[in-house]
């Protein structure tokens, strides 16, 4: 008689979901959502990487209210919004705010390097490597102030307007 054995219990993975982790955009995203007057002017659609993002940005740029923001989503990013409705935001003041947004215009810039690199790395356009080197240049300089505005706004001045970053 063959002996039975008990299958192996499933790993748990205890990761929160991907849509759970507070990253630079969802703390933009809350504090748009509950403090949006500290959301600095240069903050806008095309920094956040994530569509759901976007759509939500987008949303409560467009809206008169939170309630038509959340009719103004859809699908998964409604749920998303919803969720972000009743998360608290921390005391936060306009220099945590503006640092914050500088942090997320850094995560664009890098997306765009990253793009421009590997076109650089397939062509011989020197005007590539040129803007790399620019874009570096803003982004390193970025994070060396602390992720303050006018050096942010210097970054988003070199990013592709109206393009997805």
């Amino acid at each position: 008689r063959a002996s039975r054995r008990a299958a192996p219990a499933p790993i748990q993975d205890s990761r929160p979901p991907a849509e759970m982790i507070d990253t630079v955009e969802l703390q933009v995203l809350r504090l748009a959502v509950h403090r949006p007057d500290l959301v600095p002017d240069l903050v806008v659609e095309e920094l956040f990487a994530d569509p759901r993002h976007r759509e939500i940005f987008g949303a409560l740029l467009s809206s008169e209210t939170l309630h038509e923001a959340i009719e103004n989503t859809g699908g998964p990013a409604q749920v998303m919004l919803q969720g972000l409705v009743v998360q608290d935001v921390d005391d936060v003041d306009e220099s945590w705010a503006q640092r914050l947004a500088g942090r997320l215009v850094d995560e664009a810039g890098t997306r765009e390097l990253a793009r421009l690199e590997s076109v650089a790395r397939s062509t011989n356009d020197p005007g590539v490597g040129q803007r790399v080197a620019a874009l570096h240049q803003a982004r390193d300089h970025l994070r060396n102030e602390n992720w303050r505005i006018p050096e942010a706004e210097a970054l988003v001045a070199l990013l592709a307007p109206g393009e997805e970053l």
